[in-house]
């Protein structure tokens, strides 16, 4: 009767691990306006995306059609 328990727990524990991973995705974002467009970081779950991005992206996207001189 206590092995009961823990196996409820541990199962539990895996359920809410699997909802929460996916997979992983790849977003592309073009300028297309009449400005340069900042990311900026507004809300504590586009930071926890931000820290687990591989790669990260630019702080600052340029104008369609410009290219960035380095």
């Amino acid at each position: 009767m206590k092995l009961l328990p823990k196996l409820l727990a541990a199962t539990s524990i895996f359920a809410a691990t699997a909802a929460i991973a996916g997979p992983p995705v790849t977003v592309t974002f073009k300028n297309q306006a009449t400005a340069d467009a900042t990311y900026t970081i507004v809300t504590s779950n586009e930071s926890s995306t931000y820290a687990n991005a591989s790669p990260k992206p630019a702080a600052t996207v340029i104008l369609a059609g410009e290219v960035e001189s380095t």
